[in-house]
């Protein structure tokens, strides 16, 4: 049971201290040998373990160095070796300057190389594989095209180009099936793209690919009646376009309902994508374009949290039942995806609502308590959170 959210949560780093290296902190199941600090860090949404190559996965490599007291490798591979066992996991080779070891959850696989030739530093590499995001069905995209009067469609074209790439294809008909099913009478297709180039050629662009993405849904047998075009080239991004991964956000066409009239709905409000059964905790209800991508509950066990300031934190203990929910971003309906400070903060706050103190607060997890009620809430970034809330009674 306790391993079904592993490696969706390992691969986030959330403990960090002040003398790492920006924006870097530790794995959240694999925390550091004491009296090292991150010197190096960097994150992939995809890369390959380094002693099997057929091992692929969303991919974290950290470097620690150590100006203090020389710890041996033997010592770091032993600090390594209790978390992975502890955790059910195995080890799968050694040597005197290397180990890997692997741990099995429900869902995923989380893949653990450390090399440390050094006696002052040492490298982790960490490859989380089989926890891809399910794809959006046309009944996905339609739900959330209702729900959020648009839908973000990714489709792949050639480099200043309006020409539709053989594989986003499908995507054209998984949208053209979905305005067959809907009953809304016109549609705006909408084009974007990143901020390279010149604004005004983007915006020309924007309208060629959004014209291509109409016509191949008219192609599919959509009304050509119902769809209007127009492009915003680099005026209106949802990511970061100092980031290959913000840019890649930005680079999108959408289908929007331009007599859309948001409802008054709970931010709790069920999404179609939610793991069966699931459902938010009453006093934590999930950000707005979030769904439920894991979850599980524990009846009795140990879970240790952390409380102080960051840098001076001390672990504390807490026996009680335990509920673990994952929450995963859905960038369907095109709004711009949060940062963790923002998920930090709406957490931190609804705790405050509740009568809470918060007891640890970092750029990337926040612990509070509620009388007997300890939650942990756990993001390195907003594509997906982490919460961890225990009842002591």
């Amino acid at each position: 049971m306790r391993l079904f959210l592993l490696l969706s949560i390992c691969a986030f780093p959330v403990w960090a201290q002040p003398e790492d290296a920006k924006g870097s902190a530790d794995p959240f199941l694999f925390r550091r040998v004491p009296g090292f600090q991150i010197a190096q860090f960097r994150e992939q949404p995809q890369g390959a373990f380094p002693t099997d190559a057929s091992v692929e996965g969303r991919k974290v490599e950290i470097t620690y160095r150590n100006g203090g007291q020389p710890i041996s490798a033997s010592s770091i591979f032993q600090h390594y070796q209790r978390a992975a066992l502890g955790l059910g996991g195995k080890v799968l080779k050694q040597t005197p300057q290397s180990a890997s070891f692997m741990v099995q959850g429900k869902t995923s696989e989380l893949w653990l190389a450390i090399d440390a030739p050094d006696p002052n530093q040492y490298k982790l590499i960490l490859i989380e594989r089989g926890a891809a995001i399910p794809q959006a069905t046309p009944d996905d995209m339609l739900a959330t095209l209702e729900r959020e009067g648009r839908v973000a469609l990714y489709v792949k074209f050639n480099m200043d180009e309006a020409v539709i790439k053989p594989e986003s294809q499908e995507l054209i008909s998984k949208a053209a099936d979905l305005l067959k099913r809907s009953p809304l009478p016109r549609i705006s297709v909408e084009g974007h793209t990143d901020f390279v180039g010149n604004p005004q050629t983007n915006k020309v662009l924007s309208v060629a690919r959004a014209q291509a993405v109409a016509d191949g849904m008219v192609k599919l047998g959509v009304d050509p009646a119902r769809l209007s075009v127009t492009g915003y080239g680099q005026e209106r991004p949802l990511g970061d376009n100092r980031t290959d991964e913000g840019r890649a956000k930005n680079r999108r066409s959408e289908l929007v309902n331009p007599q859309f009239q948001p409802k008054a709905v709970s931010t709790s409000a069920a999404h179609p994508k939610d793991v069966k059964g699931a459902q938010d905790h009453p006093l934590f209800p999930r950000l707005p374009s979030y769904y439920l991508f894991q979850a599980d509950t524990q009846d009795s066990t140990d879970v240790i949290f952390a409380t102080g300031k960051p840098g001076e934190a001390r672990d504390v203990t807490v026996h009680g039942k335990r509920q673990d929910l994952v929450y995963r971003f859905d960038d369907l309906g095109g709004k711009p995806m949060p940062g963790p400070d923002q998920i930090l903060k709406s957490y931190a706050d609804a705790a405050r609502r509740a009568g809470g103190a918060m007891q640890y607060e970092s750029s990337s997890a926040a612990v509070a308590k509620i009388g007997e009620l300890w939650v942990r809430i756990a993001a390195a970034g907003g594509e997906q959170y982490t919460l961890t809330i225990v009842t002591t009674r």
